[in-house]
């Protein structure tokens, strides 16, 4: 899961094979990698949906992060963590990458179930006072019990007191996609909700009603709104 904004621009160049796009994952003692295959853009949502296969050996224990469909509290604090890539210019094939890992934290300060407006966010998301830096965008904001709550969308970079905004990411919860990993394990589209709990942890994904519109052969998602502190 990453920000629509940061793999929009690169998209067409990513489909047609002229760039690829790794991810990696830190663990204790290691650096994991993905290559992504896949890229699913919402359209209602600064949220891209990357499906990814391990371009590296994995731990012998993948630790996943858990999403959760909450909504966050006022006043609540939200830890956001980005990584800033530094790459030296390339000598032939080769550049040395530099790693920067980013954290800060901060409390809620408004939210917006539906949107905050209808041109910078027109989506589900909410507002932390603390300041997120330039390639945290995308980056996951976890709440008071590690679970997954947003990602990070915008801030005003330089003041420390923020606001930085996050989106919420009920949006990606019903959105199809096709997932490559574990090679030959989803024979068919599915979605979030409906992907195995080891692959895809969700803490209550019973706030979420999917329903079949037979008119449109769309699936429409119903939000159960809830933001009781969790047990």
């Amino acid at each position: 899961m990453a920000a629509r904004h940061v793999i929009e621009a690169q998209e067409q160049l990513l489909r047609r094979g002229e760039q690829e796009l790794i991810c990696s994952g830190i663990t204790a003692g290691d650096l994991v990698l993905w290559r992504c295959r896949r890229v699913t853009l919402l359209g209602t949502a600064d949220i891209a949906l990357l499906m990814v296969e391990a371009a590296s050996t994995l731990p012998k224990i993948l630790r996943q992060v858990t999403l959760t469909t909450r909504m966050p509290r006022i006043g609540e604090k939200i830890v956001i963590v980005g990584l800033r890539h530094h790459a030296d210019a390339p000598i032939d094939i080769t550049a040395e990458m530099k790693l920067s890992m980013m954290a800060a934290s901060g409390e809620v300060t408004a939210r917006y179930e539906q949107r905050r407006d209808s041109v910078l966010l027109p989506h589900p998301c909410f507002e932390v006072n603390c300041a997120a830096m330039g390639g945290m965008s995308g980056g996951p904001a976890f709440d008071e019990n590690g679970f997954l709550i947003g990602l990070v969308t915008s801030s005003m970079e330089g003041d420390l007191a923020g606001p930085t905004f996050l989106s919420l990411p009920w949006p990606a919860f019903a959105e199809t996609i096709n997932p490559i990993w574990p090679a030959g394990f989803y024979k068919e589209p599915t979605t979030l909700l409906k992907m195995d709990r080891r692959i895809c942890g969700i803490h209550r994904p019973d706030a979420i009603e999917l329903q079949e519109d037979r008119s449109s052969g769309k699936t429409i998602a119903t939000y159960h709104h809830w933001d009781a502190p969790s047990q």
